[in-house]
């Protein structure tokens, strides 16, 4: 029955509608699916949740039963049901808008109650923070009340301090009167210490120039004897040159001798050979002639015997020609050894001559050396002689200015000592070149104050220096890493020396007072600006000497041999990364000395301009040339900038000569291998 209503519902309907039933269908054959793959109720009673798959399934067959009752229904109503269920519907529209609007008023009531809660909080924040505006203000006014009682303690303490001032100006006027009584004094004192200090810069130029002199001698000395040392090295290869032709000359004359003697025998040979054929050919004809057989044949055996004695001419004529090529060429070998003999024979005539002349030369130069050294004593004598003069004449002064109110004018005994200290400096670095020979064949001195002994000694002891220096002659070649580097000393004597101008400088002109009056004087304010200046650009020289002195002695205590040409042997990967490293500092130590180097401009032009501007300002002596100091002292700038480029150029050469050399042993291994 079911079967038929369906198929007559089928024909009634349109096929709108029918297409309306597939969801449908969809759910039902999902429905009995899930019946299909849900557990029969014996097994749902056996397991664990056997309550909840009973319900499941219990729900799955109530919904498939109301689909299938809900498909026949429509399937019987038709269009109604359509009708229905828009109803239906709009019904459950209606019931969602109301439940809306019901949960969007209680959000409503809820934002109503936050908003009223966070204002109460607002009121109840506004009134904390008048609280607290309320007690800061109490803590204001008890400070602008501890405010003005400190404020009229402060004022009591500055009339104090203006009344302890009033008496401080009034000591300190009498102290400058008492000065100005001593002050005609101490220029009178300052004229003869210029002095003193300009007959002390004569001598130490002409030590200086004396100095030079012998430096100069002593080298000129080392080239006549490297000259020598060639002429006997070219002496000795023209003799191998001499002994290799005789020993030439006399194998030739064997061989010509030989020759000779072989040519004769050949000849001998050719005319015994012509002399039997001569015979034969005799016999032959004697013999023809009593033979009637050999009559016929007569002619055949003189042509035959003209035939060989052609070619035994020839062949002499050949012979001889060829001998005498040979004779010919030996000959003209003979005459070229011959004139090299002679040639080598003049060159060593004239080298005998040269090296008799260089000899001469030598001693010549060995009487100038002597002469020098004689000179250079006398002025060391003469320079000892005028420190003494020079320390007698502070004593002197120290004893005669001996009141403590001259402690303010820096003629106390402590200045004096530190002035004792500095000229004995100077006489330190003025010597350092006579001992400086000595010094590099020893071994290296890395503390300044070590090196000022020895040079004192060499003042007080000549003769045992210059023994010294005989003594160790032999030494220089082998001791290469104890050298002392002639760069560095001639920087740190010139760091030293511009050091010695700025104290003498600031002694001239007088420096400040810790309790003095302020100076208004622009001029010798300026140059005390540039005297800290000049100060430190030589502290930057010296630092930067420190420093490259710092590597040096790294070097050698790592006994690093930066010699290329003295062994073949490569160094380990160790060392060639800590010579890398050295050559890292040596250019970061570069571009610092660049740096510098730019800065000494600068430092130059206030140089050229502030002693020449601020030198009208300045109590000096009638002669004391401030141009001239002023040249003097940039001079000096410019040779310390150039010593310093000098040895660190030098020094990083020698690191990349050394890192080559070993690149080419190893590459050579590397072929090799």
């Amino acid at each position: 029955m079911e079967e038929k209503g369906m198929a007559d519902s089928e024909v009634i309907f349109s096929d709108e509608d029918v297409s309306s039933f597939y969801p449908m269908f969809f759910g039902v054959s999902c429905a009995f699916f899930a019946l299909r793959l849900l557990p029969a109720p014996e097994i749902c009673h056996a397991g664990a949740g056997d309550n909840n798959w009973s319900e499941i399934r219990n729900r799955m067959l109530k919904g498939s039963a109301h689909l299938l009752g809900l498909f026949i229904y429509r399937a019987k109503t038709g269009k109604k049901s359509n009708i229905l269920r828009n109803l239906e519907n709009a019904e459950n529209q209606i019931q969602d808008l109301k439940k809306r609007r019901s949960e969007e008023a209680k959000a409503n009531e809820k934002v109503m109650s936050i908003f009223a809660a966070r204002e109460q909080s607002w009121f109840n924040d506004r009134r904390n923070l008048r609280q607290q505006i309320g007690s800061l203000m109490n803590e204001l006014r008890v400070l602008e009340a501890k405010r003005d009682k400190s404020v009229f303690e402060l004022n009591e303490k500055l009339q104090e301090k203006d009344r302890s001032i009033s008496e401080i100006e009034e000591k300190l006027n009498k102290a400058e009167n008492l000065a100005q009584r001593h002050c005609s004094e101490i220029l009178k004192h300052k004229t003869t210490f210029i002095e003193l200090v300009s007959n002390q810069r004569q001598l130490e130029a002409d030590m200086g120039r004396a100095l030079r002199q012998v430096e100069s001698a002593r080298r000129d000395l080392d080239s006549v004897l490297d000259q020598k040392e060639q002429s006997v090295l070219m002496a000795q290869r023209l003799s191998m040159e001499l002994v290799k032709i005789r020993k030439d000359s006399e194998q030739k004359d064997q061989i010509l001798s030989a020759m000779l003697r072989k040519s004769k025998l050949d000849t001998n040979e050719r005319q015994m050979l012509l002399n039997e054929v001569k015979s034969s050919s005799k016999v032959k004809h004697e013999r023809e002639r009593h033979s009637l057989r050999n009559m016929l044949s007569y002619k055949h055996l003189v042509e035959d015997v003209e035939d060989l004695e052609n070619w035994a001419e020839k062949y002499k004529i050949s012979m001889q020609q060829r001998h005498n090529l040979e004779i010919e060429a030996f000959a003209e070998q003979m005459r070229i050894k011959d004139e090299k003999l002679e040639a080598s024979r003049w060159r060593l005539l004239s080298m005998e001559l040269e090296s008799k002349r260089l000899q001469s030369h030598i001693e010549g130069l060995d009487c100038d050396v002597l002469h020098l050294r004689q000179e250079n004593m006398k002025l060391e004598s003469l320079l000892i002689d005028r420190e003494s003069e020079l320390h007698s004449m502070k004593e002197q002064l120290v004893l005669q200015f001996n009141p403590p109110n001259l402690q303010k004018l820096n003629f106390s005994p402590s200045p004096a000592t530190n002035e004792n200290t500095v000229w004995s400096k100077v006489k330190i670095v003025k010597t350092k070149p006579e001992g400086q020979k000595s010094q590099e064949k020893n071994e290296e001195v890395s503390q300044s104050e070590n090196n000022e002994k020895d040079i004192v000694l060499t003042l007080e002891y000549p003769q045992f220096v210059d023994s010294d220096i005989v003594s160790n002659e032999s030494s220089k070649k082998n001791n290469s890493v104890a050298k002392i580097d002639i760069h560095a000393l001639g920087v740190s004597y010139k760091i030293k020396r511009l050091k010695q101008q700025f104290l003498m400088l600031e002694r001239l002109t007088g420096k400040k007072q810790e309790n003095s009056e302020i100076i208004e004087n622009k001029g010798i304010n300026g140059i005390y600006e540039l005297i800290s200046t000049l100060n430190k650009q030589a502290d930057r020289y010296q630092s930067l000497q420190a420093k490259t002195d710092d590597i040096c002695q790294r070097m050698s205590e790592k006994e690093l041999n930066l010699n290329c040409g003295s062994s073949g042997i490569a160094r380990t990967e160790e060392e060639t990364k800590r010579l890398e490293n050295y050559l890292d500092e040596t250019f970061k130590l570069q571009r610092y000395i660049v740096a510098t180097g730019q800065k000494l401009m600068e430092v130059q032009s206030k140089i050229a301009f502030g002693f020449v501007a601020y030198s009208e300002n300045i109590e000096k002596p009638d002669n004391f040339d401030m141009k001239r100091f002023a040249d003097s002292i940039r001079t000096m700038f410019r040779e310390v900038q150039r010593g310093l480029e000098v040895r660190i150029s030098r020094i990083i050469g020698d690191l990349e000569g050394t890192l080559a050399f070993d690149g080419i042993i190893n590459f050579k291994k590397i072929v090799w291998n």
